[in-house]
């Protein structure tokens, strides 16, 4: 068999071809490589993408508020702030030393007649500036609006040009109304009178004015419709927390002898006859007065005991020493009365307001009364007189010998004394200037504070060991329960405008010749305001109390005990401590939060606890929990002493019990704010959301946490010399600023380890030496 004979003979152009790899040797040949070079891309996309993009992160510029808000807040800490000054020395004049320094009037300006100049009373001069100037907001298509901010404009105007220190006149020309003579310009209470005898007729004496003002569902100008008493109501029926029992519990009401027909004359007569010494109530707030069907305010008769409980508001003629030496005879009064045949039921309660001055020119005026006939105006206008004459733009009484106020020796602050005029003048136009900047969204934010603090609060609170748990329960449910009002009140436009439009006002205030006129016809209407009010008949009034409608650009909130309500006024929310738009938490929970923890502190401060729980006292722990708070409160007491005695020359010593439910409030208001605005943070940061920085290279210097304080603080911030402060605050149920901002701090349960305050520094306490509630 022949050798590989099986196998072709191949040329050498075959063997080439075969040679040659396929396009599978080929790939199989660059396999590696490709493997390697797509390896590489897949490393530098994730280097690209995982290594080098938080590197670009974090060498970005952090971020910065720039709002409106933010801006305007950040240049006003920058101004407030003291650097030179240590925190942990004295916080308060670290917070707002620059704003000692960079306020425009010096403290012997301020002392000689300037009533208030902190940080709250510039911003509600700018806020009402800004808001009855703004040309897009106050432009308006209907006629008798433009004509409403024509008349607040022209008020405004000749107001402030009368009050400004006579050097400015001649430097404001623009300011100066035609026909206004400065020469002199005095006001004198002649020319009060006169205006008075020109609305006071038809009065035979004193005694027969002053019967007519108790005329109860009397015909014509004060008559009150139905819905003015339910609003009525609201004020006047006692309500109250009771905190084992339902949330608000209605009280009974005062028992007039068990009857409701019973005249005021047989009521006072009973009086007498069963022995009752009845005194002269003082001087009532106008307020008071209408809220109580414009008469006099008896307390309830306890017929069981036969005892007078309370304050009564009329005299006999044994007592009438008390009222500065004048002679008002009863006995006439209670026969006018009985001409006047008033009525009374279980919801009206009287009150007559006595000032010193007003009887006075009353008993001047007897003659003059005597001899004229005609139709009774009105009391407030009586009362718009007396305000004038003894209150004038100073805010000072008038002494009996008194006659004569010169404006150019006034050193006021004419730009707020105006602007609380102007927005007296006509409460609608301040109502629309909300109306068009404010809407139900607007509140979002501040409800959503409201809701943070209380529930702050209650964390804080059960957290208090204390506390027992009965007692904790009571505090817990009343937290909850509390509500709050800070929407303005929904007026109808149209009624407001017809009544307004029927005053007449900027032909008026054309007519007017001197600063008398301009503060007259204020006052004027500030009363006519109140009197529409309880006469209308609109059902959507029904729930508004009367203060909302004429205080709205008023710049605070209050805790309403009796209903158990947080009252937010809009002015407050017009200021830096709010911002609907972007804001920093902290700057939002040191101003706004801190204000709500306040007011919600002081629905258990020392009166309110008490009361709570006075009538649980037999409760062992109810008495435990009430002495350890009683304990903590004496504890503020003595530390406010001291305070106030070493950062206020001048006070007495027992000022820290007059001011313990404010400090109380203080401390445990800032402790819930500041706990709902770390819990805000927390959440925020969980979220990846990290707060924004102000624009401000000084303020750069302080933490987020800090410059919570410093918001805080600057509701504070008050400008005065020392004698000033103690005039101001020597009755006053406030602690002097400085002590009561750096009491707050120094008790707070934060300040210290936020400001690293050590032992030794006088803003530091130890936990055994703070007064902690919660």
């Amino acid at each position: 068999m022949a050798p590989f004979s099986g196998i072709k003979k191949v040329t050498l152009e075959e063997e080439g071809a075969n040679l040659r790899p396929s396009t599978r040797q080929k790939l199989t040949r660059f396999a590696p490589a490709l493997v390697i070079l797509l390896l590489s891309v897949l490393l530098l996309v994730f280097i690209l993408l995982y290594a080098l993009v938080p590197k670009a992160a974090d060498q970005r510029k952090p971020d910065v508020c720039t709002s409106k808000d933010c801006i305007s807040t950040s240049a006003m800490l920058d101004r407030s702030v003291d650097f030179t000054v240590d925190p942990c020395h004295d916080f308060y004049s670290f917070a707002c030393g620059g704003f000692f320094k960079s306020h425009p009037f010096t403290v012997a300006t301020i002392d000689r007649g300037i009533s208030r100049f902190d940080q709250n009373t510039k911003t509600f001069e700018g806020q009402f500036f800004e808001l009855l100037y703004d040309k897009n907001l106050t432009k308006s298509k209907d006629p008798e609006i433009d004509k409403l901010f024509q008349a607040a404009r022209y008020f405004f105007t000749t107001c402030a040009a009368a009050m400004r220190p006579k050097s400015d006149w001649a430097s404001r020309p623009e300011l100066l109304p035609k026909g206004w003579n400065y020469s002199s310009n005095a006001i004198t209470v002649s020319s009060v009178i006169n205006r008075l005898i020109k609305y006071l007729d038809n009065f035979t004496s004193v005694e027969d004015f002053m019967a007519r003002l108790v005329k109860i569902n009397s015909s014509g100008f004060l008559q009150l419709s139905v819905n003015a008493h339910a609003r009525l109501k609201m004020v006047v029926k006692r309500k109250r927390w009771l905190p084992f029992n339902s949330p608000i519990v209605t009280l009974p009401t005062v028992n007039w002898f068990g009857t409701n027909n019973l005249s005021l004359a047989d009521y006072i007569r009973r009086m007498e006859a069963a022995g009752v010494q009845l005194e002269l109530n003082s001087a009532v707030d106008d307020l008071q007065i209408l809220e109580s069907n414009i008469s006099a305010l008896f307390a309830s008769f306890d017929s069981d005991n036969s005892a007078f409980q309370g304050t009564a508001a009329v005299a006999d003629d044994a007592v009438i020493a008390n009222f500065s030496g004048t002679s008002f005879r009863w006995t006439k009064f209670i026969d006018n009365l009985d001409g006047q045949n008033p009525r009374l039921n279980n919801d009206s309660r009287l009150v007559i307001e006595s000032f010193s001055f007003l009887m006075r020119l009353l008993e001047q005026l007897e003659p003059e009364l005597q001899s004229r006939s005609g139709i009774l105006y009105d009391y407030f206008r009586l009362q718009a007189a007396m305000l004038v004459g003894n209150e004038l733009v100073t805010g000072k009484q008038i002494a009996p010998s008194q006659h004569i106020v010169d404006t150019h020796q006034l050193q006021i602050d004419f730009a707020t004394d105006c602007a609380k005029l102007t927005r007296t003048l006509v409460p609608a136009i301040v109502y629309e200037m909300f109306r068009k900047t404010y809407s139900d969204e607007s509140y979002t934010k501040a409800d959503e504070v409201i809701a943070n603090v209380k529930q702050a609060m209650l964390e804080n609170v059960r957290k208090a060991s204390w506390i027992s748990s009965t007692v904790k329960k009571s505090i817990e449910a009343k937290i909850i329960a509390i509500s709050r009002l800070h929407y303005f009140p929904q007026i109808p436009l149209e009624e407001m405008k017809k009544f307004y439009g029927s005053l007449n006002l900027f032909e008026k205030l054309q007519n007017s010749k001197t600063l008398a006129d301009v503060i007259w016809i204020s006052f004027e209407v500030k009363y006519v305001n109140k009197i529409w009010f309880l006469t209308t008949d609109n059902p959507d009034n029904a729930g508004l109390v009367t203060p909302h409608l004429f205080d709205l650009m008023d710049i605070n909130a209050f805790y309403e005990f009796n209903l158990n309500v947080i009252y937010i006024l809009p002015g407050m929310l017009f200021t830096y401590v709010y911002s609907n738009g972007p804001y920093p938490d902290y700057l939002l929970y040191g101003g706004l939060g801190d204000t709500i923890g306040h007011e919600i502190g002081h629905a258990f401060d020392r009166d309110k606890f008490e009361q709570d729980f006075e009538a649980h006292s037999a409760d062992p722990e109810v008495t435990r929990t009430l002495q350890q708070y009683n304990y903590r409160t004496q504890c503020l007491i003595d530390s406010y002493n001291d305070l106030i005695e070493s950062q206020a020359v001048g006070f007495r010593k027992g000022i820290g019990n007059q001011t313990a439910s404010e400090n109380f409030s203080d401390i445990v208001g800032i402790n819930a704010a500041f706990r709902a605005y770390k819990t805000r943070e927390s959440r925020s940061g969980k979220s990846g959301k990290t707060p924004q920085l102000l624009p401000s290279r000084l303020l750069s210097n302080l933490t987020f946490d800090q410059l919570f304080f410093v918001q805080s603080a600057q509701f504070y911030c008050f400008k005065a010399g020392t004698e000033r402060i103690r005039q101001l605050y020597a009755a006053d149920r406030h602690s002097p600023p400085r002590p009561r901002y750096n009491g707050l701090a120094m008790h707070s349960r934060d300040f210290a380890t936020v400001f690293n305050c050590k032992l030794g520094d006088p803003m530091y306490l130890s936990d055994d030496r703070k007064c902690s509630f919660w």
